[in-house]
């Protein structure tokens, strides 16, 4: 599906959220630095770590993130970050993570 803006809103779609964590029935939403955050079953809090230790100008790209059972999924704004493709591994409070999707919404 084409990706839109709408008065510099990004648009994105439920099929863009492919993630295990996004596939959880029992995962709830929060809004942190302007990031929307898909929980999981356990409430990981180093999601939020992840965010923090993110440098400011691709914490303003990124648009969800979403862990589950170490690994983790990135919906960016228009375009993944280097270090953030499929099959990278991210360090978070010690534990190693790999990313399972990211992807961007991209421009208009």
């Amino acid at each position: 599906m084409k990706r839109k803006e709408l008065r510099s809103i990004v648009v994105f779609y439920d099929s863009d959220l492919t993630s295990p964590a996004s596939r959880d029935p029992g995962s709830g939403w929060s809004l942190y630095k302007a990031v929307l955050v898909r929980w999981d079953q356990d409430d990981d809090e180093r999601a939020l770590t992840l965010i923090d230790e993110l440098p400011p100008h691709m914490r303003s790209q990124l648009l969800v993130v979403q862990e589950r059972k170490a690994m983790v999924g990135f919906l960016w704004k228009d375009e993944v970050p280097s270090g953030y493709d499929e099959g990278e591994q991210i360090e978070v409070e010690g534990d190693v993570w790999t990313v399972d999707i990211s992807k961007a919404c991209g421009p208009a």
